[in-house]
């Protein structure tokens, strides 16, 4: 059963234009990647070429497990289907590092028993954890609908915990709705900007 459009919080991911996105997306941040990682070394065509094969792994996998569970995750709260997204965009990333790492340390032989796990698979993890985090914040005001269709008690009177990285327009559009005009609103800073 598919959720109707108006009344979904996630995006569909199955569709033709959203796989070329996440492709274009994701050929885009391994050449960011690349760019940034030659600071220290020199560029090369192989470390892109890895580095993209890489993302795009981790890009199509994670807009594939959440387009096969997006009616499943749409039922739930908004705040617990974005967190549910993060969690698993994170674990794909981090069990796909970890099967990076045995193929490359097969393909150069380096393979020893206790070395798959490594700094650099907890920072793909990390790297995963933000811009999946940075995504939703194209939910834009979505993040109200448990106030409007009366998942939550309106007026709210309960304490808010805003995420920063939402656009100002949409904290000031929170912080002046009348659902949460009894709200206690407490705003992460992201940024010095924004504190």
């Amino acid at each position: 059963m598919d959720v109707p459009a108006n009344n979904s919080f996630l995006p569909d991911l199955c569709s033709t234009r959203a796989v070329l996105v996440v492709v274009v997306v994701a050929e885009l941040m391994a050449l960011v990647v690349t760019l940034v990682a030659t600071y220290y070394d020199d560029f090369s065509v192989g470390r892109l070429a890895i580095t993209s094969l890489f993302v795009q792994w981790v890009g199509l996998t994670s807009a594939a497990l959440v387009c096969q569970l997006r009616p499943r995750l749409n039922r739930l709260a908004p705040s617990v289907a974005a967190v549910a997204v993060v969690l698993l965009v994170v674990v794909d990333t981090l069990v796909f590092s970890v099967v990076a790492a045995l193929v490359m340390s097969w393909v150069t032989g380096t393979l020893m028993p206790g070395s798959l796990w490594s700094m650099e698979i907890l920072v793909n993890g990390l790297i995963a954890a933000i811009a999946d985090a940075h995504s939703l914040e194209a939910a834009g005001d979505k993040i109200l609908r448990p106030f409007e269709d009366g998942s939550l008690p309106t007026p709210y009177r309960g304490a808010v915990a805003l995420d920063g990285n939402l656009t100002l327009d949409l904290l000031s559009q929170m912080a002046r709705s009348p659902l949460l005009e009894h709200a206690d609103l407490r705003v992460a800073p992201a940024s010095p900007g924004k504190a």
